[in-house]
């Protein structure tokens, strides 16, 4: 596999003479599994040239670096947020490509993860009048990573427009039912609010009428017990 090590300013020290490197131990290992979830890679397709640039976050540059497999058409740009060194390395075509994390001083150059990044094939029905008005389907995208001929294209946006449409008109129905249940909902609310005191006690003396009622109907019927 190509690859070329991507170096921080940082880690220009490694190339320096009487420097040794060593096996990353367990306590560095461990602190890097804390902060494995910063390290991140994503990539975008880039229209004009037809190929993708790959986008590498680096939080803690001076400690680890990324391998990629390389290209002879790659161009890296370099910039920072904050402490995280975002590398931007674009001239890549559609595929799978391997990357890798590892140390990079003088007590750890293991690799210490591995992940692989799928690269889309451009999506040749992209920009097709059919797709206006529909952009945000997904076979209307600029990359699509299957391969379909034009008639199942043409069904599938038909099919997609035709569930749109439903789902438009039906919205102001729902929402229109909503704001009516809505409206109920704040009147019985209202109606409460308005009328608490009154509610209690037409409650209070409902309760007291229930427990007299239960009370000598018990009474009533231990009384015919002892006859």
């Amino acid at each position: 596999m190509n690859k070329l090590k991507l170096l921080t300013i940082f880690s220009l020290f490694i190339l320096l003479p009487n420097v040794t490197y060593a096996d990353c131990t367990k306590e560095e290992k461990d602190y890097f599994k804390q902060v494995e979830k910063e390290y991140k890679v994503t990539y975008k397709f880039n229209q004009e040239t037809d190929n993708y640039t790959l986008i590498f976050y680096n939080p803690y540059p001076e400690r680890y670096t990324f391998l990629y497999e390389n290209s002879d058409s790659n161009e890296i740009d370099i910039d920072y947020d904050g402490n995280t060194m975002i590398l931007y390395i674009s001239g890549f075509s559609s595929g799978v490509y391997d990357y890798e994390i590892v140390g990079i001083t003088d007590t750890c150059d293991d690799t210490l993860k591995e992940g692989t990044v799928n690269l889309t094939k451009r999506n040749n029905y992209y920009n097709d009048p059919l797709c206006e008005g529909i952009e945000e389907f997904v076979l209307c995208q600029p990359t699509y990573d299957k391969e379909i001929d034009y008639d199942t294209f043409v069904s599938r946006v038909n099919t997609y427009k035709k569930t749109k449409q439903e789902k438009t008109v039906d919205e102001p129905q729902n929402e229109a039912a909503n704001k009516k249940i809505n409206v109920i909902i704040n009147n019985i609310l209202k109606f409460i609010q308005d009328n608490l005191f009154t509610i209690i006690i037409i409650t209070f003396f409902a309760i007291a009428i229930i427990v007299t009622i239960i009370l000598t109907a018990k009474k009533i019927k231990k009384s015919r017990r002892l006859e």
